[in-house]
């Protein structure tokens, strides 16, 4: 049901006539700025926050916000304290406020505010238009070490929400318990130490609907604290399924013993989308006010918590205790648009990352739990062999890898890995070499079983003509390659493990029955674009000339069902990607549909911006060519689904999946093209790329 939700419901019904703004595709841009503070100044440190915000604003901005006590100075001391100061800091308040009436963002500063009794609290203060929307103290303060908070201020634990009449700025509520809503971006925030503790309030606050957390801070720097927290952020934001924006003090507060290195983060669902240091090792120190942008992206974070049965139970749970009775929600409607193009980046191949450490590792990962899981299937099948078709591809080499490896884990000789070429109609010299070359350097056992025969006898009992290279002229290819794989693993007391890869599934680009199926598909849950890195990192490992040499030639080789006959100088004519598309597009589209249930709209969008003619390296395309792959895509997603049913078992190894029996519960009658409409596809207003 989760996926027939998002396809039916959010993706195809929100493309209309006219194009969608940025904002209206989910995107909602967030500033933090790292200010050059004056400590004790707070009327020339509010001049500095309504300059950093006019220029905010100006660049599409929502949300300005700034670190711990900027206004006096996190610093200044028993200052904080002193009856002129207090009046200074209110001063400087009120110029803040009177200038947002010409500021159409929201600003969160922070400031020592001074309760009707006396007490003075830690907190940030949410201004628009002109008033105060809100009050947010600091729960836990520091009180060892470098931080004696607890000789100036209070925390604010106790305060959930109370209203006050405040002789300056009127009714204000000040409180733990709020949420705030620009236009349609829910924001709460907490205020340094509360990210650290053990129950910080960002918890509580996102159950309540927040999607973004502001973190105010005045962290001051020490060897290696920059990493953690860096660790904190990416984990509060992938546990609370939100955006989590840090923004700490600059040099500007340096004071006696301690230094400050404006230490600015945001990250969204546990990755990082933006992160810049002040004062960093190996780059000169930015002293002047620095203001950093980030696009925040609200679709993303509600599909994350749609799917989460963990979250909604939690937030069912605290809804049953009564947690939100006492929160305040507050709303706000800007007057401007969000135009131009996002700010985030994308990458043509989301399944694989970008970082090649990181690549390296998550390759071998994968390649483990790809043996294990066949290693897993042999011993509880009993199995005595393993029978593979070698195509001389990336994906049969792929899977005959990952065969030699469950072997040598199980301690059997590879010659129980029989590997069987079966050339048809379709088959070039240099596919089938590439196959034998393989599985002699392997040592598996190899058998070469032609299809042709047995083919041309079933046209003749089909009464096909065999000049006609339809349909039935290669499936029916397909299927005896299946029958004689199934056949040997009987003959042999082995099992049939499957070559197709998860973007051929997802395409139906198989034949059902044919080479659909199979005892074991290991590597059902990996996209095309994946399956050369895996090659390849099996190729970087390996000591062998000869084993690299024939690994890269398959890398090599154009991805072809070779079903339809070479052309006159032996080469491959039937190429798989002239019918279903670019497998860099389509596994773009995959990805973002499956992974984070956007919309056509959406996914156009975003792959005008990752494959456009601007983009530097990587491939490019124009406009009317990602139209053309999407509506290749869309048509084929959904009339395949009932291959995909009758799926065999393979591995997940992450996070997307096209099982019927793990992530995606789609019924087979899905496929039907009225719901997909695709000639109004159009790029967001003000997009320039």
């Amino acid at each position: 049901m989760r996926l027939l939700f998002i396809l039916i419901v959010s993706p195809f019904l929100c493309i209309g006539a006219h194009a969608q703004t940025l904002e209206q595709l989910g995107y909602s841009r967030i500033a933090n700025v790292v200010p050059n503070l004056v400590l004790g100044q707070p009327m020339l440190n509010a001049e500095t926050h309504i300059r950093a915000a006019r220029k905010a604003s100006g660049k599409g901005a929502q949300i300005v916000t700034f670190p711990e006590m900027s206004l006096t100075g996190y610093t200044v001391g028993d200052l904080v304290g002193q009856s002129y100061h207090r009046e200074a800091v209110r001063e400087a308040l009120g110029h803040v406020v009177d200038a947002s009436k010409s500021i159409d963002v929201v600003l969160v500063l922070g400031m020592p505010w001074e309760m009707p009794d006396g007490g003075l609290h830690n907190a940030a203060v949410v201004i628009h238009g002109g008033k105060i929307l809100g009050v947010v103290t600091k729960s836990y303060l520091p009180n060892s070490g470098e931080f004696q908070e607890g000789r100036w201020m209070r925390s604010g634990l106790g305060i959930k929400n109370q209203s006050i009449h405040d002789p300056w700025f009127g009714d204000v509520v000040v409180g733990t318990h709020q949420v705030f809503m620009v236009n349609t971006l829910k924001f709460a925030v907490e205020i340094c130490e509360d990210g650290w503790a053990p129950l910080s309030p960002s918890v509580r606050h996102t159950l309540a609907g927040a999607q973004l957390i502001l973190n105010l801070s005045a962290s001051n720097g020490l060897v290696g604290k920059a990493a953690k927290r860096r660790q904190l952020v990416l984990e509060h934001s992938e546990r609370r399924n939100a955006a989590y924006s840090y923004v700490s003090s600059g040099p500007g507060e340096s004071s006696t013993d301690l230094v400050f290195d404006g230490h600015q983060m945001v990250a969204e669902l546990g990755n990082m989308l933006s992160e810049s240091r002040a004062v960093a090792p190996g780059q000169a120190m930015m002293l002047e006010t620095q203001i950093y942008y980030t696009d925040i992206d609200r679709e993303k974070i509600d599909h994350a918590r749609l799917v989460d049965m963990t979250w909604q139970a939690s937030v069912q749970h605290q809804r049953q205790q009564g947690v939100f009775d006492d929160y305040r929600y507050v709303s706000v409607q800007l007057s401007k648009t969000l135009k131009g193009d996002t700010s985030r980046v994308y990458s043509q191949t989301p399944f694989v990352p970008n970082d090649g450490g990181r690549l390296s590792l998550n390759s071998e990962e994968a390649l483990t739990l790809m043996t294990a899981g066949l290693v897993r299937r042999l011993q509880s099948t009993h199995s005595k062999n393993m029978v593979i078709g070698i195509s001389g591809g990336s994906d049969s080499t792929l899977a005959l890898l990952v065969a030699v490896g469950a072997a040598d884990a199980l301690g059997w000789d590879r010659k129980q890995v029989v590997g069987i070429t079966m050339p048809g109609f379709g088959t070039t010299a240099h596919t089938k070499g590439s196959a034998k070359e393989l599985m002699e350097v392997l040592g598996v056992t190899m058998k070469d079983i032609s299809i042709i025969p047995m083919v041309t006898a079933e046209f003749g009992a089909i009464g096909h003509d065999p000049e006609v290279t339809d349909r039935v002229y290669e499936n029916a290819q397909a299927r005896e390659r299946t029958q004689v794989l199934f056949d040997t693993a009987n003959q042999m007391g082995g099992i049939v493990v499957g070559t197709g890869d998860l973007s051929e599934l997802c395409l139906g680009w198989c034949t059902f029955n044919g080479d659909h199926m199979s005892s074991y598909g290991v590597n059902a849950s990996v996209p095309k674009t994946l399956v050369k890195y895996l090659i390849r990192t099996v190729l970087d490992r390996s000591k062998s000339d000869r084993l690299r040499a024939v690994l890269q030639r398959v890398l090599d080789t154009l991805i072809s069902p070779e079903l339809l006959p070479p052309g006159k100088d032996g080469t491959i004519v039937q190429l798989s990607e002239d019918t279903v598309g670019d497998y860099r597009v389509v596994d773009f589209i995959l990805y973002y549909l499956l992974h984070d249930g956007f919309s056509p709209a959406k996914i156009f969008y975003i792959a005008h911006l990752a494959f456009g003619k601007s983009t530097q390296g990587g491939v490019t395309f124009t406009d009317d060519e990602l139209r053309d792959s999407m509506q290749k895509f869309y048509r084929r997603f959904p009339v395949h689904q009932f291959k995909r049913t009758a799926s065999p078992a393979g591995p997940k190894i992450g996070s997307v999946s096209i099982s019927p029996r793990v992530p995606l519960r789609l019924p087979d009658e899905l496929g039907c093209e009225s719901m997909f409409r695709f000639n109004e596809l159009q790029l967001p207003e003000g997009a320039k790329i």
